[in-house]
């Protein structure tokens, strides 16, 4: 590629600069601003699967445990219903059954919280540095002399 200041053939623009070797093109440019980035769609996956998690799978838990625990559906004698009563409480927004769906969320961001590394530096409080940071023990001061009275504890009336 040759350097001229101008346009290339590639649509290469090459701005003379000491700190640049190199100018990105238009396309290269809208490229890397239009795709997410890696955090962004890490946490976008994850919030897809916590989302399938609370429309399916946890909805088809709470059904199985129930009718295990409590007997027969009293919506009708299959999942299905349960299915119905489920995303009819959606629609009507009825906050219980919100709250399962993002349950599954909200516990990713809760163990999030309790595990996040919140003082950024290592922690230098482990028994290696405690040892060497120790200040050195005070001098005790001189015994008494021996023919003071010793006194002995006791517990007041």
């Amino acid at each position: 590629m040759r350097e001229t200041g101008h346009v290339t053939d590639n649509a290469l623009i090459n701005v003379p600069s000491e700190n640049m070797t190199e100018a990105k093109s238009f396309d290269d440019q809208s490229q890397a601003s239009a795709t997410p980035k890696p955090r962004l769609r890490r946490e976008l996956i994850l919030a897809g699967i916590c989302l399938i998690l609370g429309l399916v799978v946890l909805p088809a838990l709470i059904y199985l445990v129930g009718t295990q625990l409590l007997g027969v559906y009293g919506g009708g004698p299959h999942i299905g219903s349960f299915f119905g009563d489920f995303f009819r409480n959606l629609l009507s927004a009825a906050p219980r059954t919100w709250f399962i769906v993002f349950a599954p969320y909200v516990l990713l961001w809760m163990l999030r919280l309790v595990f996040w590394p919140w003082g950024g530096k290592k922690s230098t409080n482990t028994l290696e540095n405690i040892a060497l940071e120790a200040p050195a023990a005070k001098p005790q001061p001189a015994r008494t002399p021996a023919n003071k009275e010793r006194r002995e504890p006791f517990v007041a009336p």
